[in-house]
Parts: C-alpha cells; structure tokens; sequence
C-alpha cells in the first residue's frame, strides 16, 4: 500500500478503531492508528498522513488543537483535518471550524458510509495535491 491514501486516526475509543479497520478494508487505504494526542502528533511527522481524524475530547488537549498541531508537522502534503467526535453542540462545531478543521463528523457513520465519506476526501486531496503540483511547475 505504498501509494495508498495514508489516514491517521487519533482516537482513545477501541470502537472507532474497528469501524475505521474495517472502512480501510473496504475502501482500500492505509489505516494508522494512535490512541493519544502525543503519539497522534509523533505519527503525524513519521508517516505525513493526508487526510487526519480526531476524537474531539482527548486527553492530553482537544483534537483541534491536535490538528492545527498536527497541520505544522507535515510537511509537503496538503492535509485533510476532521473532528470525529461524539461531542453534538453546535459550539464546538462552530469552534473547530472557525479554527481551522476542513470537517466535523459525528460518530455513529456505519463503515460504509465511513468507507464512502473517506474516498469522497481522497478525491478532494487528490485535487489539492494536483494543483499544487501544477503551481509548483509554473514557478
């Protein structure tokens, strides 16, 4: 899977790790899991995910801040950030997107709507990539 889709999942909850295992299946990506925000950050700069999702209440700081965090650690790849979260007020909602989260998924996705809403990303980091390359090659 060496030129996969590589989606990092920063989550405490076992749960969320089988539903996205088996939406990997599925859709075919490559699944990286951390269960903390200092392990989440340290895989961020080893294995430079595009797209991120995160558990919006973890335990060492909240997963905006792991994202925005998570955003200065990668390097050479537009990133896709997601709150994927049991947390249902419009606040927080409000608040991750005003900090900067491209989007805001509540838990309780089946793993094919899971498996769809990721290759749906994929294609958008696709484009992301694409142009920039096309602006690299203007330059």
């Amino acid at each position: 899977m060496a030129n996969s889709l590589r989606v990092l999942l920063v989550d405490p909850s076992d749960e969320s790790y089988k539903t996205f295992s088996e939406a990997a299946r599925v859709a075919g990506f490559e699944l990286v899991y951390a269960s903390s925000y200092s392990e989440g950050i340290s895989l961020c700069e080893k294995i430079q995910p595009q797209i991120i999702f995160s558990e919006l209440v973890l335990e060492e700081s909240d997963g905006v801040d792991l994202l925005m965090t998570a955003r200065d650690h990668i390097e050479n790849v537009e990133s896709i950030l997601v709150i994927y979260t049991t947390v249902q007020d419009q606040y927080s909602e409000v608040a991750a997107f005003n900090a900067g989260v491209d989007d805001y998924l509540r838990k309780a996705y089946s793993t094919q709507l899971l498996a769809s809403k990721i290759k749906a990303l994929q294609r958008r980091v696709n484009r992301i990539n694409g142009q920039n390359q096309s602006l690299g090659n203007a330059c």
